[in-house]
Formats: C-alpha cells, structure tokens, sequence
C-alpha cells in the first residue's frame, strides 16, 4: 500500500510540474515584452539565428555548442549567456544611448539589419526554391532602332546596288522597330533549372504604324528577284565571320516579315528556333531572381556590401508590411526597395534597378554595351503554402555598333562553271539602341517531384516562324485569364508599351 502511495505521489508531483520545452525567449527586461529578430551568434565565425516573430528560438540547435551565445538588438544592451546557463527566457535590457537609432513598428522595434536578417534566417521556410509545374503568360516587347547608319559600296557586280542606292535606303529605312511575342503554356523547374512547354503564343510588329518596313524590303525584294536565281543561296562574310542563307527565304512571306533568325544554324536548331528563344527568355528572366545565389543582384546573400533603410510601416495587398530602401556601399551594381511582411519576414515585393552599366564589349569593329536592367518580382503564397513567384518584369536597355566591312555572294549550285553568281563587297557602321521588356505572370503553381521535371521535355505547340501583323487583343480574346494577367502587368507597369 505504501508504494502505491508513494507512485502515485510521485506521479501527481510529475505531472502538476511544467511542461519541458526547447523554446526560449528574448524579452524585454522591464515590459517583459518579447524582442523579435534579435542576434544570436556563437563561435569566432559569427554563425547564428535570429528570434521569432514571438521572440523564441529552439535550443536544439544549440547541441554541439559549448561556449557563449551573444545577444545584440539594435536599442538594448549586448549580453552573452553561457548555452549551459539557459533558461526558458532571456531578458535584455535597453541602451538609452541608442534608442535613437530604433525603429517602431506597428508591433515589434526593428532595424533595417535586423529585418534582412530575419529574411534570411526565414528565406527556406518562407519562399519557394524547390521544382515547380508554373502555368504562365510570358510578354516580351523590344522596343529601339537605329541612331546611326552609314553604308559605303565599294564594290558591286548589281549595278543598282551603289552608293547612291545605299544612301536612298538609308534615307527612307525606318528608324524605329517595335515587336511583341506573346506565349502561353507551362514552365517545370526551381530556380535555375528550367523546362518549357508553349501552348499558344503569337509574334506581332508595329500594330500602331503604317506600312511599316513593307516598302523598305520590297524595294529590296525587287532587285533580288531581277538579279538573283531562286535556286541560289547567300553567304555573307564580315572578316572571318560567315553564314549562309537560302534566296527563297525572302523578307517577306505572304505579306509577313520573315525572321531570319529561324533560317540560320543547323535544321534542328532552326526547327526550334521560336522555342530555343522564349527558353533563352525565360533563362534571363530567371537569372535576375534574387533568391538564386548566382544571381548578380546578390543584397540577400551578400547583405553587408549594402546599406539598407527603413522607410515605413505599408500595407501590401492586405498585408502589413516594412518598407526598406537599399544602396550599395561597395562596387556592386544594383539599388532598390523591398516589401518585407511584418507576419513571418517574408519578401511580398521588390524593384531592383542597375546604378552602372553590366557588360560592355568592343572588339574588332563589333561592340555591346547593357546599359541598364531594371527588375520587379512580386510574391504571392502557392498552393504550396509557400510564397511562391506571382510576377517578374525585367526591362533591359541596350546598345550595339557594327563598324566592320562585309562580303555578300551569291552562289548556286545548279549553274554549270563558276558557282558565284553576284557579289557585293561595302563598308558598314551602325549604331543601334533597343528596350527588350520582359512580363513573366504565373496564373497558377503547384510543387512537383523532381522525377516529372525530369520527364518533361520542351515541346512547342506552335509554328511560329514570321513576324505577322495583329491588332490589339484580337489573339487572347477568348481567354479570360491572359486577360487578367495582362491587368496584372498594366497594374504594376513602369513604362509604356504600345501593345
């Protein structure tokens, strides 16, 4: 009878004790308020966590530490506490003499520092990194010409291709080029690694102009087809540069330009032209993703090489949120704003834009100059529960020059003797300056395995060689929601496009 009051005694005494926890909290010494996104670090490498949005960190992943953990909040006193030393609460206590550096929120006092660490410290668990079936609109809209041009013909076996001509040409060459792709259709991968599938897209020019460059290229078109043997082919060679083109892949088709981009490379590469550009596209797009670390825009992963600033307490979308401001303090490239969640740390929006040119080339009379790449992405959360990829623009502004001499022949197989039919030898310099406009909108995403990315193949629905003229919303008329994503890209736009 003893020993089973003395279990159960001991037993009651177990069970009214308080439940054991790995939890701690960082609270304020006075209003016992917990601190949210305070620094904790160990070891002389500064490895470390941030606290919660409850003010709490778990002890377990302090296992393998033995030495001190050191507390820092911007406005409070450093502490260190021995991990042994632990309890379930650690009180700090407030600096009087930075209190001017802190900021208030609508719930918690923070730096900017401390919000980027809390991004980061919450980057795995909030975001999207891992292998995704996206469904999306993707628009890509270049926008540019031509500031300079000169052609001097130096030797032509075509009597009307002379100076004089090169010169009319030039006069009545339009200086400006507008052009718009539209597709559809679903993008397997994670960040890096991308799949395309296009279901319906189109290619259009100038919806807005008259005439446009018919007239240029059917004067050209002319003197071909009175010169040239439709059999024949064109090599064109610029030092020792050179490709081949058929004379039956005329300007224009059936009234359409042609893009000539299709007619070089090898058959399967021009098979796949329209789909091998739109993966190109979507390549660059992705690369500018800042959760990527290979991404040149690199604030995340490389935070100390920029000052960040609070700005406000906002409402993104529902939500309340932090508004920051960043600058680089070193040689990187890149300025912007970010909409961080004040709920979980998550990123909601960021407008990125270049402070320097990114690449400029000269070399042999061909140059290459990005002048400037401006990027938004927009976060939404997924089916995944994860915030996941909802809206990319990306607007890269670039400027080329040709200052080389070129040799265009004409050759033909089926001519008994000599094969070169006609040659035009001139001198050529241009310089040309273009906006390509990038509008990436995600209509809905779910996870997948990485055994059905690895399944998926690029596939392209669509033949889509030539440039055709389409009137504005003529294509996606009958699907509501392309329509809505175009609402989402005229919502957030920075620019003007004519399309």
């Amino acid at each position: 009878m003893r020993n089973i009051l003395f279990w159960i005694a001991t037993l009651s005494t177990f069970l009214l004790l308080p439940a054991q926890t790995n939890e701690v909290t960082v609270i304020d010494s006075k209003t016992k308020e917990p601190l949210t996104g305070v620094n904790i670090t160990w070891g002389q490498k500064g490895e470390g966590m941030v606290s919660d949005s409850e003010g709490k960190f778990n002890k377990n992943y302090l296992k393998n530490i033995n030495g001190a953990l050191r507390f820092s909040y911007v406005g409070y006193k450093d502490l260190e506490i021995l991990v042994k030393q632990l309890g379930r609460s650690v009180a700090m206590e407030l600096d009087s003499k930075t209190l001017s550096e802190v900021v208030v929120s609508k719930r918690v006092r923070l730096s900017a520092n401390q919000i980027i660490d809390s991004v980061n410290f919450y980057l795995k668990k909030n975001h999207n990194l891992e292998m995704t079936n996206r469904r999306f609109f993707l628009r890509q809209v270049d926008e540019g010409g031509v500031s300079k041009l000169d052609i001097h013909v130096k030797k032509s076996t075509i009597k009307e291709f002379d100076d004089e001509f090169a010169k009319k040409l030039i006069e009545e060459m339009p200086k400006t080029n507008d052009f718009l792709t539209e597709i559809t259709g679903h993008h397997y991968g994670d960040l890096k690694k991308q799949k395309l599938q296009i279901t319906e897209g189109y290619k259009a020019y100038d919806t807005e102009g008259n005439g446009y460059l018919e007239q240029y290229y059917k004067k050209l078109e002319s003197i071909i087809n009175k010169h040239v043997k439709s059999d024949s082919y064109f090599k064109v060679r610029t030092g020792i540069i050179s490709f081949k083109t058929d004379v039956d892949e005329a300007l224009l088709r059936d009234g359409e330009l042609v893009d000539l981009r299709n007619d070089l490379g090898s058959e399967k590469k021009r098979s796949n032209a329209f789909l091998n550009d739109r993966k190109d596209m979507l390549d660059h797009i992705f690369e500018d993703v800042f959760l990527r670390k290979d991404s040149e825009i690199d604030f995340l992963y490389d935070n100390h090489k920029y000052d960040f600033e609070y700005v406000d307490d906002i409402t993104f979308e529902g939500r309340d949120a932090f508004l920051l401001k960043f600058e680089p303090n070193s040689n990187r490239k890149y300025k912007g704003s970010l909409i961080v969640s004040e709920e979980d740390f998550a990123i909601l929006k960021a407008d990125v834009e270049s402070i320097k040119p990114l690449m400029t080339f000269s070399l042999l009379g061909l140059s290459f100059k990005h002048k400037a790449n401006n990027v938004t992405v927009v976060f939404e959360k997924s089916g995944s529960q994860k915030y996941d990829i909802k809206y990319i623009r990306k607007v890269a502004d670039i400027q080329f020059g040709i200052d080389r001499p070129f040799v265009v022949t004409e050759k033909n197989k089926q001519v008994k003797g000599r094969r070169t039919q006609n040659k035009v030898k001139f001198d050529m310099e241009m310089i040309g300056d273009f906006r390509s406009n990038f509008d990436y909108v995600v209509l809905d995403s779910n996870p997948i395995h990485l055994s059905k990315f690895q399944n998926a193949n690029d596939s392209n629905a669509i033949d889509n060689k030539d440039w055709s003229r389409y009137k504005k919303g003529d294509f996606w008329k009958s699907h509501p929601e392309v329509l809505k994503a175009k609402i989402i890209i005229n919502k957030t736009e920075r620019i003007n496009v004519n399309f």
